[in-house]
């Protein structure tokens, strides 16, 4: 993506390669500096740092819950019918969003569309 980005705006060859290796490098090392105060509240520990891609939208989540969640229960703790215990894998419960998003999509976006 990076790389797409430099080179619409007309970054080419060797300073492609430069200029990308140094954003990437930046944000590699900002990111899981700039996230690591809201991880080590989750996680009472320093020992984990997280670092993706994601980090921009991890950081808006976690201003956002810090100012509206106070008091608010961790979502270990909440109550869960046995039946419904597999939710708590992540893996099974990004497949499921994800999927119910895309039928969303699909269906709001029609036939003709979804055909072509």
């Amino acid at each position: 993506m990076l790389a797409v980005i430099l080179s619409v705006g007309g970054v080419h060859g060797f300073w492609l390669v430069l200029i990308g290796s140094l954003i990437l490098r930046t944000m590699m090392v900002v990111c899981p500096a700039i996230l690591q105060p809201f991880t080590r509240k989750i996680t009472n520990s320093d020992d984990l740092a997280l670092g993706h891609f994601g980090s921009t939208g991890y950081l808006l989540s976690a201003l956002v819950g810090k100012a509206v969640g106070k008091g608010s229960p961790s979502i270990e703790e909440l109550k869960v019918p046995k039946t419904l215990n597999f939710l708590r894998d992540s893996s099974v419960a990004i497949s499921l969003t994800m999927m119910i998003l895309f039928v969303a999509l699909v269906l709001v976006a029609g036939k003709e569309f979804t055909e072509s």
